[in-house]
C-alpha cells in the first residue's frame, strides 16, 4: 500500500507539470467571468490531448463550480449532478502520451532501483490499489463489452471508503478507473448525499455513456 501511495504521488506530479499549460495565474485576481474562461480553456486542453470526449447523462446538468480534492483522489476536472442534487458525478482525466511514458519509466526506475520492471501502462491499477475498498462491494475488472462502452483498454469498478463528506454533503459510493495506453487515466467517482439512498450498480450502468476515449481519424 505504501508503496502503490508513493507511486501515486510521484505521477500524479508528473502529471499537473505536463499538463502546465496556461500560465500561472492568482485567481483572486481574477473576475468570476475571467475564472470561467480560464477553466473552459483548461477543460478543452485536456479533453483535447486525450482525444476524450463527455457528456451529461441523462437527467443530469453540468457541476458549474470547481470541484475540490478528495481523500487522496486526484484532481475531478469535470462534474455532473442530478436534478434534485442528491448525486454527484465527479470525472478526473490525466494524459499520458507516449512521452510521458517515457519520462515516467524513467523517474520511477531511478527513484526506485527495484522497480526495474515497471510498465506506465499498469499505473491505473496502482491507482485502484491505494483507493480500494472490498468491504461491501467486491470489485470489478471491466472486460470485453464493459471496456467497448468507454473504447478502454482496461477499467475496474470498485467501491472507495472515505469518512469525510465532498463540499460537506456527498458521500463517495464507487468508482471507475480507465485507461488507454498512450492517452491517458479516467477516474469516474460517485457520490450520492447524505441520507439518500441509490442503487450505484445501476446508475454506473447507465452512465456508462458519459465518457468515451474516441476513436483516431488519423
Amino acid at each position: 500500500m505504501k508503496n502503490a501511495l508513493s507511486l501515486i504521488f510521484v505521477l500524479f506530479s508528473l502529471s499537473l507539470s505536463a499538463q502546465k499549460t496556461v500560465k500561472f495565474v492568482d485567481e483572486a485576481t481574477l473576475t468570476p467571468t475571467e475564472k470561467e474562461a480560464r477553466r473552459i480553456k483548461i477543460e478543452q486542453y485536456i479533453l483535447k490531448k486525450t482525444d476524450v470526449s463527455i457528456k451529461s447523462p441523462t437527467g443530469y446538468i453540468r457541476y458549474a463550480k470547481e470541484l475540490p480534492f478528495y481523500c487522496n483522489s486526484s484532481h475531478m476536472n469535470f462534474g455532473f449532478i442530478n436534478r434534485d442534487s442528491t448525486i454527484l458525478i465527479g470525472i478526473g482525466v490525466f494524459k499520458r502520451d507516449s512521452l510521458d511514458y517515457i519520462r515516467e519509466t524513467k523517474i520511477i526506475r531511478k527513484i526506485s532501483p527495484e522497480l526495474i520492471n515497471y510498465d506506465p501502462d499498469n499505473e491505473w491499477l496502482a491507482t485502484f490499489r491505494a483507493q480500494v475498498d472490498s468491504t461491501n462491494f467486491k470489485p470489478l475488472l471491466y472486460s470485453g463489452a464493459k471496456l467497448k462502452k468507454y473504447n478502454a483498454d482496461g477499467g475496474v469498478e470498485f467501491s472507495k471508503s472515505c469518512d469525510a463528506l465532498l463540499l460537506n454533503e456527498y458521500k463517495v459510493e464507487r468508482k471507475v478507473v480507465l485507461n488507454k495506453k498512450y492517452r491517458g487515466i479516467i477516474e469516474i467517482t460517485y457520490f450520492i448525499r447524505q441520507g439518500t439512498k441509490a442503487d450505484i450498480s445501476k446508475l454506473v450502468k447507465n452512465s456508462a455513456n458519459i465518457i468515451y476515449y474516441l476513436l483516431y481519424t488519423s
